[in-house]
């Protein structure tokens, strides 16, 4: 058995880096991922009122919605996800689970709380009439300078019926005309958006062997320098670019199951602490585990929070703490998950 931690300080680590050995990873892709961050800032070129959408996806069934952006005019803005119905029939869109992010102006912060939300369940649907169009998570007013997103997860189905259906998806930023847009905004070097091929992973991590009562070792997932060279991290298709394909650096938007077995090699028996953080600039640790959430705000980079503790481990013995990490927007990668006795 395990525990969250919720109050624990970041102090700075120097875990000992293991390789990827017998760790694997899987990712559900049979669902789609709806992914929305280039452009990151919206500028007057970027607007509906001026022709352009954000991101356009025709997607069917279940699957994921996530979008970070922040408005770089100096007016208020509004933003929401355009859903056109190109069917024949009325399609219904049920979204099971979502969370929404606004920050004040001209202060950056992460969508923990959207997460947070996402996780507890919110809840809403929209039906849409034969060729027609309809508008979810509309946040009115985005102060200039705010940060603004949507994570939400939604089943799409010919209504009256559990047959899945499509629908084309466009996100879109606007000062007054939400349906002006013709053609996708200018593509930004070094931010995602398009089709993503599945945002649940599962990730088995390898045995992790601790053989004294001071070591520590840890995990680096979500970049091309952790143990899976980034691949545990969705694809992404921008429709834009002549359908060019590339790995969604930092898995955000993403949910990663987690098994991580800790094996005691020591002759005592102890208890252990996972302990998560980033090789950037800051992170926002946040885990989801039975049903309970811990989640912590601006830890520094190379700096560390303990999340977990597991009960007490005989020698020779092996637990396997088991949970869900999403990694919220700005927080910067390689993460690290770790093992330390204590």
């Amino acid at each position: 058995m395990a525990n969250l931690i919720k109050n624990s300080t970041a102090v700075s680590r120097t875990p000992i880096f293991l390789p990827k050995g017998s760790s694997n990873t899987y990712r559900n892709t049979n669902e789609f991922f709806f992914y929305s961050n280039s452009p990151e800032e919206i500028d007057t070129n970027s607007l509906a009122d001026n022709g352009k959408w954000l991101n356009k996806v025709d997607v069917s069934g279940n699957g994921q919605i996530y979008t970070w952006h922040v408005n770089g005019l100096s007016s208020a803005i509004n933003s929401s996800i355009l859903v056109y119905n190109p069917n024949s029939y009325s399609i219904t869109i049920s979204v099971t689970n979502y969370g929404t992010t606004l920050s004040p102006a001209g202060v950056t912060i992460s969508d923990s709380e959207a997460w947070e939300n996402y996780i507890n369940g919110q809840s809403k649907s929209l039906t849409i009439a034969a060729g027609g169009f309809g508008t979810l998570f509309l946040l009115q007013n985005i102060p200039s300078s705010s940060v603004y997103g949507v994570v939400a997860r939604a089943s799409i189905i010919k209504t009256g019926t559990s047959t899945a259906s499509t629908a084309t998806l466009y996100d879109i930023a606007y000062i007054s005309n939400s349906g002006g847009a013709t053609s996708c905004a200018t593509y930004v070097s070094g931010k995602s958006r398009g089709y993503g091929d599945g945002y649940f992973q599962t990730i088995n991590f390898g045995t992790v062997e601790m053989n004294s009562s001071t070591e520590q070792k840890a995990y680096k997932i979500a970049a091309s320098e952790g143990v899976f060279s980034g691949s545990e991290c969705s694809t992404i298709t921008d429709p834009s670019r002549s359908y060019a394909t590339e790995y969604l650096a930092g898995g955000y938007g993403q949910m990663f199951s987690i098994s991580l077995p800790i094996k005691n090699n020591t002759s005592a028996t102890r208890s252990f602490k996972v302990f998560i953080g980033s090789l950037g600039r800051f992170a926002f640790p946040f885990v989801y585990m039975e049903n309970d959430i811990a989640k912590y705000e601006y830890i520094s980079g190379f700096s560390y929070v303990d999340i977990i503790q597991t009960d007490t481990i005989a020698p020779g013995a092996t637990t396997t703490p088991k949970f869900t990490l999403v990694i919220p927007a700005v927080s910067s990668t390689p993460y690290v998950i770790g093992v330390r006795p204590i």
